[in-house]
């Protein structure tokens, strides 16, 4: 891994410059005046980085945490279901089903049996984004005002917002950057029919995706279907016979 450190003074001579992670010496590849480049030496381990420049001037750095490769690091949650809002393994979820991520680096996750979509900080701040956590029927508003039942996958768009297929409502909902929820498209009624916004019915609608015009593709998993939504809330079927092969 090539990181870049940033700072002043640097000089252009790679002759007189050192740097460690972990007291561990790296590769300088590239130096200016405000920045240089160096190759993370094979497990070095997690510690500071120190820069060392002739004659006898050394500086700390902020520390350096490294991953071996195929290590797994828990962002949030824990080995016990429940809920509850907090930093790290501190935060509980009760059978987290899909994930997705914004632009920024936050994660969102559709918290299947807490009937809740969660949110992920990059410095893994767990709070909820939307859902009230009461199951039962449809219900639209703003953060924890909406209701959801059983939301499965999810996914997002360029503008941040995210699209979550509700496994026990049968309809697709839309929550904006603000966590303004509504239903694009079904109406809580299984079925298969196409159509435009509540009008369209689903059958367990569980993985999504969408395109870069705001096309929302749906996995109907009963229906044994591809559905395609688009951003007006017209449904039609882009794929399938709806018979299991």
């Amino acid at each position: 891994t090539v990181v870049t450190i940033s700072g002043t003074n640097f000089g252009t001579n790679l002759a007189t410059l050192k740097v460690y992670f972990n007291n561990v010496q790296a590769t300088v590849q590239t130096a200016t005046n405000t920045s240089i480049t160096a190759v993370v030496p094979n497990a070095a381990g997690s510690g500071v980085v120190k820069v060392e420049k002739t004659p006898a001037v050394t500086v700390n750095g902020p520390a350096f945490t490294y991953l071996f490769p195929g290590a797994t690091l828990t962002v949030a949650g824990g080995a016990t279901a429940g809920f509850a809002d907090g930093t790290g393994t501190a935060a509980l979820f009760g059978n987290p089903s899909g994930i997705t991520k914004d632009a920024a680096g936050n994660l969102y996750i559709a918290d299947r049996n807490n009937n809740r979509i969660r949110k992920i900080t990059p410095d893994g701040i767990v709070t909820t984004f939307a859902g009230s956590g009461s199951g039962g029927a449809i219900v639209n508003g703003t953060g924890t005002a909406a209701g959801f039942y059983t939301p499965y996958g999810i996914t997002s768009d360029a503008a941040g917002n995210l699209y979550v297929g509700e496994y026990s409502n049968q309809a697709v909902r839309k929550i904006t950057p603000a966590a303004v929820v509504t239903t694009l498209a079904g109406n809580g009624t299984a079925g298969n029919l196409n159509g435009t916004g509540t009008a369209a019915t689903f059958n367990q609608p569980v993985g999504l995706a969408v395109d870069a015009s705001g096309n929302v593709f749906i996995a109907d998993y009963i229906n044994h279907l591809i559905r395609k939504i688009t951003p007006a809330g017209v449904v039609t079927t882009f794929a399938g016979s709806g018979i299991a092969a």
